[in-house]
C-alpha cells in the first residue's frame, strides 16, 4: 500500500517544468484523474499541494493513518478540520477546479487565482510505458467479453447485463455506461439500452476500467445483412485514418484529411467526432475537432471510432497509441 516515489517524482518534476507556480489538486467528494494522477493514489476528502517538485497532502482526520503509510517518505501529511485553516498555506498557487463542487471552489478562492487544469490535462495527455501497458491490459479485457457475448434473440437489456457481469469478473469495472442497441436503436449514437428484441445484430459500445485506466471499443455482433458492407467500410475507414494520425501533425489538418477519407469511402457525414484521447478518463486531451489547437503528440492514445446512422445503425471503434508515422492500433 504504497505509491511510486519514483514515478511521481517524475511527474511532479514535469507539473513543475509546465507552471511557474505551486498548484493545488483537490479531490473532494468526486474522484479527480488529476489528484490520483500526481499523487499515486485515489484518497477522498483531500487536497494534494505540488511546489517545486514536493508534494504536500492535506486531508481529514479520518484519513491520517492511511496516507500516512502510503505517503511516508514521499510526501508530507497534514491534518486539517476546516479548509479556511489550509488558505496561508495555499497563498500563490494555481488551481486545479474541474472536479470539485463550487462550495469548496469559494473556499479555496483567493483574489488573482489561476486555474490549472489546462497544464495539468496536457501533461497527462502523453502516456508513459506503465500507462500504455495498462490500458492494453483495459483494452484485451474488453475485447475478451465482446468475442464471447451472444446477443442474437436477446433483450438489450439482458446482453448489457451480461456484460456487466463479465465485467465484474475482470477485476474491473465500467468505464461507462455501456451501450447495447439493436439495429434499428443503433442509429441513434447514444443510445439506452432497453428491452428491445435482438433479432439481426447489436451495436455495443463499452469498455473496462482496468486499474484506473480506461477502454473505449464498439462493435456490431450478430447478422449485419443489408449493413455488412456499410461495417465493412467504417473499419476500413479506422484503419485509414489511424495511417495518417502521427506525432507532430496538426489536429486542424488531421481532422481535414478524416473528412476526406469518408467522403472516400462513400461514407456520410456522421453526428459526432472521428475519436477523442483516452485514459484516466474516457474523454480527456487530445480533443479531435475542426476547432482543435495544437498537434497530435507521440505516446498519446486516441479512439477512432467512425459510424452511419441511417433506418439502422453501425459504428466501429477501437484504440490507437499515436506514434511517429501513424497510429498503432493497440494490440
Amino acid at each position: 500500500m504504497r505509491v511510486n516515489a519514483a514515478l511521481i517524482k517524475k511527474r511532479l518534476s514535469r507539473l513543475a517544468d509546465k507552471l511557474d507556480s505551486p498548484v493545488i489538486i483537490p479531490r473532494w467528494e468526486w474522484y479527480n484523474p488529476n489528484f490520483l494522477y500526481f499523487t499515486g493514489m485515489d484518497v477522498d476528502h483531500s487536497i494534494a499541494l505540488a511546489d517545486d517538485g514536493g508534494l504536500t497532502i492535506f486531508t481529514v482526520k479520518m484519513n491520517e493513518g492511511m496516507c500516512r503509510k502510503i505517503y511516508g517518505g514521499i510526501a508530507e501529511v497534514v491534518v486539517f478540520t476546516k479548509v479556511s485553516e489550509l488558505k496561508e498555506k495555499i497563498k500563490g498557487a494555481a488551481i486545479d477546479a474541474s472536479y470539485i463542487p463550487y462550495v469548496l471552489y469559494r473556499r479555496l478562492y483567493t483574489r488573482g487565482i489561476k486555474s490549472a487544469e489546462k497544464e495539468l490535462g496536457e501533461i497527462r495527455e502523453v502516456k508513459d510505458s506503465e500507462e500504455i501497458g495498462l490500458m492494453r491490459d483495459a483494452r484485451k479485457k474488453t475485447l475478451n467479453i465482446l468475442r464471447g457475448i451472444k446477443a442474437m434473440g436477446r433483450r438489450e437489456d439482458e446482453v448489457k447485463l451480461r456484460i456487466l457481469v463479465e465485467i465484474v469478473k475482470t477485476g474491473g469495472v465500467e468505464a461507462f455506461s455501456t451501450i447495447v442497441a439493436n439495429s434499428r436503436n443503433a442509429r441513434f449514437p447514444h443510445y439506452a439500452s432497453g428491452n428491445s428484441r435482438i433479432d439481426d445484430y447489436a451495436l455495443i459500445d463499452m469498455g473496462v476500467r482496468h486499474k484506473y485506466y480506461n477502454a473505449d471499443i464498439t462493435r456490431c455482433i450478430g447478422k449485419m445483412g443489408e449493413m455488412e458492407k456499410t461495417y465493412a467500410a467504417l473499419q476500413h475507414t479506422a484503419e485509414e485514418v489511424s495511417d495518417v494520425a502521427y506525432a507532430g501533425r496538426e489536429i486542424r489538418d488531421f481532422i481535414a484529411e478524416v473528412g476526406r477519407i469518408i467522403k472516400k469511402n462513400g461514407l456520410k457525414e456522421f453526428p459526432h467526432g472521428i475519436g477523442h484521447g483516452i485514459g484516466l478518463e474516457v474523454h480527456e486531451l487530445p480533443w479531435l475537432s475542426k476547432k482543435a489547437k495544437g498537434e497530435l503528440k507521440e505516446n498519446s492514445i486516441i479512439t477512432i471510432e467512425p459510424g452511419q446512422y441511417e433506418k439502422k445503425g453501425a459504428r466501429y471503434e477501437d484504440m490507437y497509441v499515436i506514434g511517429k508515422k501513424c497510429a498503432k492500433l493497440m494490440d
